[in-house]
């Protein structure tokens, strides 16, 4: 392991990031999700079964990075207080407003008030089953950070990366979605392959630069074979694409700062996306009257919305209505 000087910022992970997070908003257009567009819906497929683990390796290696869980100056009970407080207020905001959603174009609104019974209890622990599924990665990633730096400091540093296979060994047992249990363990050693890639930063950097536009091809390859030919290992798969996200990361192209502004405001993005689609969703559907089928040819729209209104809502709440900001997924 290689001791480096820390910087505020890894501009790679940021890039991979912004590349990640530009899949996951693809993948949010379900509504596209049909037989009749059929494109479509073979690259979500093929997108869903890498691009949330490369989302949570990445997720490990900014946490890993930034926090020393070792040292005597990291406080537990202040970096979860701060989580709380970073997650808390958009957490139940947007379920708030898909419910309120939910409620608007519910045609028996009465019948769907008596089905809520005990839906914050859904809300609080079975996030996946509400109306705002999306809100399950806040749900699994702060119970990573309250569960893995009391469970790292039993072991010692030079123990931990057994762990991962450990926690591999987990993802084969049956899990429930409480308290996201099933989730947590599915990507809990993606999570945890993050402090690898921080402890070997230098060494693994200067070998994806040599080889990996090879793993570009490959993961062509691999795309190729699970179009054609058979479901490819979701594992190698997800393993291949982290190389090659990153490769892309860390050479210059006229793309980086684009996907490294996305993944600087990856959070508020990602909590707004929804909400944005839906809008814009709606928009289309019931007041121009397009059919799901002609909003294939919207893609584009719903993507420059997705990222780039969070980006300006931010500029214009930059030093007005502090609170409001929190609830929209902004730092304050």
């Amino acid at each position: 392991m290689r001791k480096e000087n820390r910087i505020k910022r890894l501009s790679e992970i940021d890039i991979a990031i912004g590349i990640t997070t530009s899949l996951v908003i693809f993948g949010h257009m379900a509504f596209l999700n049909t037989g009749e567009i059929y494109w479509y819906s073979s690259l979500r497929t093929l997108i869903y079964k890498f691009h949330m683990n490369v989302f949570f390796f990445l997720t490990g290696i900014l946490f890993f990075y930034t926090k020393d869980i070792d040292s005597t100056s990291f406080s537990y009970s202040n970096f979860l207080l701060s989580k709380l407080k970073k997650f808390g207020p958009p957490y139940f905001f947007f379920a708030l407003i898909f419910f309120i959603g939910e409620f608007i174009f519910s045609p028996d609104k009465n019948l769907f008030l008596e089905k809520q019974y005990g839906y914050i209890i859904i809300v609080l622990f079975k996030p996946i089953n509400s109306y705002s599924t999306f809100l399950w990665f806040l749900h699994v990633l702060f119970i990573f950070y309250a569960t893995i730096p009391l469970a790292l400091r039993l072991i010692k540093r030079n123990y931990r990366i057994i762990i991962i296979f450990f926690c591999y060994i987990l993802t084969f047992l049956p899990f429930p979605n409480f308290l996201s249990l099933r989730l947590y363990i599915k990507y809990l050693p993606w999570f945890l392959i993050g402090m690898v890639y921080v402890d070997y930063r230098q060494i693994i950097i200067s070998n994806i630069k040599k080889f990996g536009k090879y793993f570009f091809l490959i993961l062509i390859i691999i795309f190729i074979t699970d179009y054609y030919l058979y479901d490819f290992s979701k594992i190698i798969l997800s393993f291949v694409a982290i190389i090659v996200i990153l490769w892309i990361s860390l050479i210059n192209n006229k793309f980086a700062y684009i996907f490294e502004k996305i993944g600087k405001n990856a959070f508020p993005i990602y909590l707004q996306n929804m909400t944005i689609v839906g809008i814009i969703y709606l928009t289309l559907t019931r007041y121009y009257h397009f059919s799901v089928k002609d909003l294939q040819f919207f893609v584009p729209v719903f993507f420059i919305f997705s990222v780039l209104l969070p980006i300006f809502i931010k500029k214009i709440f930059q030093k007005k209505m502090k609170y409001l900001k929190a609830f929209l997924g902004y730092s304050i």
